[in-house]
């Protein structure tokens, strides 16, 4: 009730699993038991103090394998006695959470759409799935001599719907997604020491989206100690994949839950074929340097087609350029694709909108020879004359001082590039920062002394009394 009225509209919240304290995940297992339909043996077997403490300190805590562990259907068959033991035995091996399911209790072809959407790693339209589906089906009958039947996709998803995916109707799309995180991340596991099935894939991806989150080489990654399967998969099917897929994007949706404990669907913004290629041309500095400028070539022809003819998105264009700096194999065709550049930037664009121009502040950076100083004189003046309109909005829209920031970034490299002066808009940045600060109300003065006792975590005495009263 307190999150529900509290107001979050000035403040972005990340919650990381190593910031909760023990109370946090004593609180937690407590709330997962209370709520659920374990009989009292079994949550009494789990409640004694060894076994709490145990769980409540375990290196692979986490409340995505609790809200499992406490499902009465995922321990059918397990006694009250035994629950303890399987609880631990999970946390100290996440993946038996669903490895013997997808080992046992799953078709082939079930397990075939399972990699296709972890492939994809958050949630897809069922379309999207559907093509990817069928794209891998055929590389599995080409590489494996495997058989295909009738209406293979809509019977796997039927196999899987309800346990291991779901699916939400939006206004676009049907969206499927896993049913719980830990079946992605069995999945990454398990391709991970699969290589066969990890090149199968590989050889059958459709849209660049997949590639992106899967087969990315580690060189690239910034996550979290991420394991990605572009380690264990030859270059030459990687640059392949790259320049099959450079030109589709998948329809991007995610799930979200609702209040009411319903789903809902959010329509994400999709990648561009320019930031595609710009994600491309980075990963040429992680693969061998045959199939880097194979991937590098193909990219710039590619980006010079949807020049000449009237497709590609400007604004992120520098991007590709940038990536595709410093490779002296590929300056020709690079310097191609900046003269076409500069062609569309001269003829195609106002400058009457900010995108508009930060784009043309980032190709001058990039490319400095190649924007005529004629084009530069008429974007100074356009921002001279009507700077106040073209910033408004960006700065009134702003509801974070960290959009300002990188707004106020954005203003001083302008004036660097087409060397002028703005105060007048840093003026107004600033005045917006100072009513967003005034909008945000810290916490009352005598807060940290009425709550002293939550910023002590909790000794081994006080998680036996927090589960002391659930049996009351």
């Amino acid at each position: 009730e307190k999150l529900h009225a509290a107001n979050f509209d000035h403040a972005k919240c990340i919650i990381n699993l190593a910031s909760y304290t023990r109370r946090n995940k004593a609180h937690i297992l407590f709330n997962h038991l209370f709520f659920s339909d374990l009989s009292p043996d079994h949550r009494k077997a789990l409640t004694r103090k060894d076994c709490l403490l145990k769980i409540i300190d375990h290196e692979s805590y986490s409340p995505r394998i609790v809200e499992w562990m406490v499902g009465v259907d995922n321990i059918r068959g397990c006694s009250a006695n035994d629950y303890p033991r399987l609880f631990l035995s999970t946390l100290d091996n996440p993946a038996m959470l669903w490895q013997h399911a997808y080992r046992n209790h799953l078709t082939p072809v079930a397990r075939s759409l399972l990699l296709v959407l972890y492939s994809f790693q958050v949630s897809v339209a069922l379309e999207d799935l559907r093509e990817a589906f069928d794209a891998l089906r055929l590389q599995e009958v080409k590489m494996l001599g495997v058989a295909r039947t009738a209406n293979e996709f809509d019977s796997a998803l039927d196999e899987l719907e309800g346990s291991f995916v779901r699916c939400e109707r939006g206004s676009r799309a049907i969206v499927v997604s896993f049913h719980n995180p830990s079946v992605r991340d069995f999945l990454e596991q398990h391709l991970s020491n699969n290589t066969e099935q990890a090149e199968i894939l590989c050889n059958s991806l459709v849209f660049y989206d997949q590639l992106r989150a899967v087969f990315t080489p580690q060189a690239m990654l910034y996550q979290r100690a991420p394991v990605r399967l572009g380690n264990g998969v030859d270059d030459e099917t990687i640059a392949k994949a790259v320049l099959r897929t450079i030109s589709q994007t998948a329809m991007r949706h995610t799930l979200f839950s609702k209040a009411d404990g319903t789903w809902g669907v959010s329509n994400l913004v999709t990648t561009t074929v320019e930031m595609n290629a710009a994600h491309a041309m980075k990963m040429t500095k992680a693969l061998s340097p045959k199939y880097g400028i194979m991937i590098a070539e193909g990219v710039l022809r590619k980006e010079e087609e949807r020049l000449s003819g009237g497709y590609a998105v400007l604004a992120d264009l520098p991007m590709i350029l940038a990536a595709s700096d410093n490779i002296p194999e590929i300056e020709a065709t690079r310097n191609r694709l900046i003269i076409a550049a500069s062609v569309a930037f001269e003829a195609n664009v106002i400058y009457e909108e900010l995108e508009d121009i930060v784009a043309l502040k980032d190709f001058i950076e990039v490319a400095p020879e190649a924007v005529s100083e004629t084009l530069i004189q008429r974007v100074r003046e356009i921002l001279e004359n009507n700077g106040d309109e073209i910033f408004d909005s960006n700065i009134t829209n702003a509801d974070d001082e960290s959009e300002l920031y990188d707004l106020e970034k954005t203003v001083s490299a302008i004036e660097n590039v087409f060397n002028l002066r703005l105060e007048h808009i840093q003026e107004l940045i600033e005045e917006q920062k100072e009513q967003i600060r005034m909008q945000i109300d810290g916490p009352p003065d005598d807060w940290y002394e009425r709550n002293a006792e939550e910023l002590v975590d909790a000794s081994d005495a006080d998680i036996v009394a927090i589960f002391g009263s659930m049996f009351e």
